[in-house]
């Protein structure tokens, strides 16, 4: 099997190294930049200077060459440049699978992916509670797997399972899309919590009804909530909003150790998804005052104090 891996960042070079370890299976990775790819074909990716890997994989200088005769496309980018690396793969009959967890304008990524693919295309998402850190040292990690066909779904599963990479098939890709988004605002408010010392039964309260809010979200954009309950959903948000490896929990940590005072210079995901995210709830008269007042946060609207005070004076539901 041949797989183009197109973004060479920690969880793309973590991921192809995964898959690289079956020798039946050539890897060849792409990135923006080419030192990074080269790294990760040689086992030794960029993110991870300490960690070494032995593998065969290639690189390719361009997307076009990446995919040309492949059994299959992952795009591991941020969601910013998602549609424009999918737009490259346009006339690429080839299953396309992401690992990015974001969120648009128009709304989760599977629905940019049947905009640019179209009806006939052929594409999947993989989520869930993954740290590439630790796939790179070969420890066990399950994760879930959507496709826009249940046949393609079937033979990715079989195709991708590595002795310590479990897929488990799930056929709502609309909710497997919203929570790996969501999540990543969920973990910013656990951070939030945890960097203001409020304790474990206040981050408890929170991540439990910040469930509730992304149940609303998910039936109101076609997802089942049945989803949740799964790896791409409480197990993801599990892992995000308890370990300082999640970037967007630190992100939110700061954010209350230093009352609001932070420059947002990494990229999270929580920070490019929210403000689609809240625009979508409006469109549909959700209620999500916890992703409110992350949104805010983030803006610089409102202190942490302050965003603590308004959650706390909200109407106590019946």
């Amino acid at each position: 099997m041949r797989v183009a891996i197109l973004g060479s960042g920690a969880w793309g070079a973590a991921f192809g190294l995964a898959l690289a370890a079956d020798k039946t299976t050539k890897v060849i990775f792409w990135d923006r930049n080419n030192n990074a790819a080269k790294a990760a074909a040689a086992g030794r990716p960029l993110a991870f200077p300490d960690l070494s890997v032995a593998v065969c994989a290639e690189t390719a200088p361009d997307i076009a060459t990446a995919v040309a005769d492949v059994d299959l496309t992952v795009i591991a980018v941020s969601s910013g440049g998602f549609e424009q690396v999918l737009r490259q793969l346009s006339a690429n009959p080839s299953p396309v699978v992401w690992l990015s967890k974001g969120f648009n304008d128009k709304g989760p990524l599977c629905v940019t992916a049947a905009a640019v693919l179209g009806v006939n295309g052929r594409f999947a998402v993989i989520s869930g509670p993954s740290f590439a850190e630790e796939v790179m040292r070969g420890m066990p990690t399950a994760l879930t797997l959507a496709a826009s066909r249940q046949a393609d779904a079937d033979k990715l599963q079989e195709q991708l399972h590595r002795p310590f990479l479990r897929l488990y098939k799930n056929d709502d890709i609309v909710g497997v899309c919203v929570a790996g988004a969501l999540k990543n605002i969920i973990a910013i408010a656990a951070g939030v919590c945890d960097g203001m010392a409020l304790g474990y039964n206040a981050r408890a309260a929170l991540v439990t009804r910040a469930l509730v809010e992304m149940a609303a979200f998910n039936s109101a954009m076609g997802g089942k909530n049945e989803t949740l309950g799964e790896l791409c959903g409480i197990g993801d948000i599990f892992l995000s909003c308890t370990s300082d490896l999640s970037r967007n929990r630190q992100l939110g940590f700061n954010i209350g150790v230093s009352n609001g005072v932070v420059d947002i210079t990494e990229t999270c995901e929580g920070v490019t998804a929210v403000e689609s995210i809240l625009a979508h709830a409006r469109e549909a008269g959700i209620s999500m005052p916890i992703s409110e007042m992350v949104g805010s946060l983030l803006r610089g609207d409102c202190l942490p104090q302050t965003a603590l005070a308004q959650l706390l004076k909200r109407p106590i539901r019946k």
